[in-house]
């Protein structure tokens, strides 16, 4: 299979694992507090923003004033994007425990081998509140450096296209690095693996980019990721996740 067809097999696999009955306990819980905090920062987002994207045919001369739907669209997708990102982020963030388990079931689920540490359950909630707080320190000024660059009239437009790869590599990472950090790998081997694996990395992450834009659906982006990552990951390291799985 070539890289990005397992980057994108590896979404298909997840996406029929989401309700495989030793999974679907753990996928609730994230689930939830996606719905809760994007909806939260959609209605604060739109709110604070809407005048700003009302306004922005005036950035158009008159003679491409009739494109001033096409550029709110645009905006109000990027934005969309944007805080769909942030919202799986900060989701991420407080429901990264069930991500790393529903990592670590899934690995069992594929390969019948059980990943587990000795530091113990508290051990195990300050590794990984530790490990989310690494990676939103990587993240959060790439996401915010692409947020202030479409509030700028014109350049907004055209930056469409690098926001959302942009977007797809950070989700990536994101994602990807639950399964490594079971298994005890620290982040930067996360970025590394993406890095060797470019192309790969933003076929997994663009389709993650463009659901966090889908109001309800978006929520189950998170736990179908986490899933999904376990098996790109594995089936890179020649794991073969053929165990157990329909």
């Amino acid at each position: 299979m070539s890289r990005l067809g397992t980057a994108l097999g590896a979404h298909g696999r997840g996406l029929s694992l989401l309700v495989h009955p030793e999974l679907r306990g753990l996928v609730l819980a994230p689930v939830g507090l996606m719905l809760l905090v994007y909806g939260a920062l959609t209605a604060t987002a739109l709110g604070a923003l809407w005048p700003y994207l009302d306004s922005l045919g005036s950035a158009l001369p008159d003679a491409l004033s009739g494109l001033t739907w096409l550029l709110q669209a645009l905006a109000v997708l990027v934005l969309l994007a944007l805080v769909g990102v942030l919202s799986l982020l900060l989701s991420q963030t407080l429901a990264a425990p069930f991500y790393g388990a529903l990592a670590r079931r899934t690995e069992r689920l594929l390969t019948g081998r059980l990943v587990s540490t000795e530091r113990g359950l508290l051990g195990d909630l300050g590794a990984t509140f530790r490990r989310e707080w690494e990676k939103l320190r990587w993240t959060l000024p790439r996401l915010l450096l692409m947020f202030a660059v479409t509030l700028i009239p014109g350049l907004g437009l055209l930056a469409s296209p690098l926001t959302l790869l942009v977007a797809a590599w950070l989700l990536a990472g994101q994602f990807l690095d639950f399964t490594q950090e079971n298994r005890g790998q620290p982040f930067a081997t996360t970025l590394g693996l993406m890095r060797s694996q470019r192309m790969s990395a933003l076929a997994f992450g663009l389709p993650l980019a463009v659901g966090v834009t889908l109001p309800v659906l978006g929520a189950l982006v998170g736990a179908q990721a986490a899933i999904a990552g376990t098996i790109w990951v594995l089936t890179l390291k020649d794991a073969h996740p053929n165990r157990g799985a329909p």
